[in-house]
């Protein structure tokens, strides 16, 4: 079986985060971001840990844990999975200590829509 991987897109701007705050309401910003993800191919549970950060531009690859905190979507449900073939917003820390610098090349966005920049969790 594959190992679960996402594509994030964006970074939410406060503006976003805060019209889902009932969701997103505690947020460490020296080592947890909220990321625009799109269409799972897994079920992929709250807890999961990521182990990979991939570049979709220049297929490099960087180790690093990032554990799945808390999923949402558009309209401020919570869930506790990212479920197989949904777009969600997911709260992401990185437990080795701060956010790469690699994940601040992602574009910042304030709606649901796609974007040409991309990274692979995995």
């Amino acid at each position: 079986m594959d190992r679960p991987q996402i594509k994030v897109v964006g970074i939410l701007t406060k503006n976003a985060v805060y019209k889902l705050s009932n969701v997103f309401n505690e947020i460490n910003t020296q080592k947890e971001i909220v990321l625009l993800c799109l269409y799972s191919e897994f079920d992929i549970s709250t807890g999961h840990i990521f182990n990979e950060i991939i570049s979709t531009d220049s297929k490099d690859h960087y180790q690093c844990r990032i554990k799945l905190k808390k999923v949402s979507q558009e309209f401020g449900i919570e869930y506790d999975l990212v479920m197989r073939g949904h777009k969600t917003i997911c709260q992401f820390e990185f437990l080795n200590g701060s956010i790469p610098d690699i994940i601040y090349q992602l574009p910042t966005i304030e709606g649901w829509h796609q974007s040409d920049k991309s990274l692979i969790f995995r």
